[in-house]
């Protein structure tokens, strides 16, 4: 085998065996969300990822963007805080707490929402993400190149052994 198809074999399956891990932990956080938490939101450690999909927040937040939050429990005037109401996951800016009482509103709104307890906040805005953007937006290609490779690898390995047999 030359020294070029070891080299890609061996990243070819450095990177195979990470996608393999980092898929075993993704489902593994899920089954520890969904047993232990009880939680309907998948997490990782204390962060959610959300799908901006109004443009409710615009100028900060844009439509298609991949918004990182984190869990938490103190909240402020002017943080932005994501909360779950009727089966939406709403990101908004907080105008005003009033004791247990909060109210938000969109940048780009001209009313405020409706006020909600701090218990429906599910945590604070983080930060986006270009990087999962890409990645989620990207996935079934990133997957597909790396079995096509893989197969590659496999193909060229099966040569080798074939040339191995063909000199004995």
């Amino acid at each position: 085998m030359s020294k070029l198809r070891k080299i890609c074999k061996i990243i070819l399956n450095i990177i195979f065996y990470i996608f393999l891990i980092l898929l075993v932990i993704y489902i593994i956080n899920l089954l520890i969300c969904k047993v232990i938490y009880k939680d309907n939101i998948p997490r990782f450690f204390n962060y959610y990822i959300f799908n901006v999909t109004s443009g409710s927040m615009e100028e900060s937040i844009h439509v298609g963007d991949y918004i990182i939050v984190k869990k938490a429990e103190d909240f402020k005037v002017n943080d932005i805080v994501t909360y779950q109401k009727d089966n939406y996951f709403i990101t908004h800016r907080i105008i005003e707490i009033d004791g247990d009482k909060v109210v938000t509103k969109g940048d780009a709104n001209n009313v405020p929402d409706d006020e909600i307890s701090k218990n429906d906040i599910i945590g604070k805005y983080y930060r986006k993400s270009k990087l999962l953007s890409f990645l989620i937006k990207n996935r079934f290609i990133i997957i597909g190149s790396i079995l096509f490779l893989y197969m590659g690898v496999y193909i060229l390995e099966s040569n080798d052994k074939e040339d191995i047999d063909l000199k004995n």
